[in-house]
């Protein structure tokens, strides 16, 4: 009696957790489902920004709320990234106060940090770590760390081969020799995979000289160095 009697009460506790993981998926659906109808906004924002379409400061804050509001049904680290794009780029734009700005760039810190603490190897979330914690004043030493990191865990990421060759070259006078063989790679690749690009950076910047005389002395750029010495 007492054995019938526990299969019994075994059999009903595993029907009580079955129970419970279903009524946890079906909360989970649903949480995910109303996350990504608050996403819809911001949706397009995103893209415009990784096209380098035109987006108004409106359109910024109305993707970066879209990302808050879904945070409130399912944290994501996708999310936080976007809020620390967002926020960063909110914070870029020069109609906004100084106050403001200083609470864009915490706000782009919290997002960048929050995204590396679930995907500890983004290398976006470090790229836009690097350029936030430039912006707040960071010591050269931490910036310097954030740099690296971004490059080492993704050395050939089209996406931020041109954003990682500005801020390098731009630094360079401080970088150490470790992090300026990095850099190297870096100009390499963009050499090879985004030359226009790598040509519109140079001359914004005014380094076509430099890198010319780079390329020419490793060899296998020559039409590239042509053009840049044009």
């Amino acid at each position: 009696m007492h054995g019938k009697l526990g299969i019994r009460l075994s059999g009903t506790g595993v029907l009580g957790v079955v129970s419970a993981s279903g009524v946890a998926l079906v909360c989970y659906f649903i949480l995910s489902f109303l996350a990504a109808v608050e996403d819809l906004p911001g949706d397009r924002t995103m893209r415009d920004l990784q096209d380098a379409a035109p987006v108004s400061v409106s359109g910024l804050e109305a993707g970066w709320r879209s990302r808050e509001n879904g945070n409130q049904w399912a944290l994501s680290p996708r999310r936080n990234l976007d809020i620390g794009v967002l926020s960063l780029e909110l914070a870029r734009r020069g109609s906004v106060g100084q106050r403001e700005q200083s609470a864009n760039l915490q706000a782009a810190r919290d997002g960048f940090t929050a995204a590396l603490r679930a995907t500890p190897l983004s290398a976006f979330a470090w790229n836009g770590l690097t350029f936030t914690e430039t912006a707040l004043g960071a010591p050269r030493e931490r910036v310097e760390q954030l740099f690296q990191m971004s490059i080492i865990n993704a050395p050939v990421e089209e996406r931020l081969g041109i954003p990682r060759v500005a801020f390098g070259l731009r630094n360079e006078n401080w970088l150490t020799h470790e992090t300026r063989n990095l850099l190297r790679r870096q100009i390499r690749l963009a050499a090879s995979i985004t030359p226009d690009d790598l040509v519109t950076l140079l001359d914004h910047i005014n380094r076509r000289d430099q890198i010319a005389d780079y390329l020419s002395s490793i060899g296998g750029h020559d039409e590239l160095v042509h053009k840049l010495q044009k």
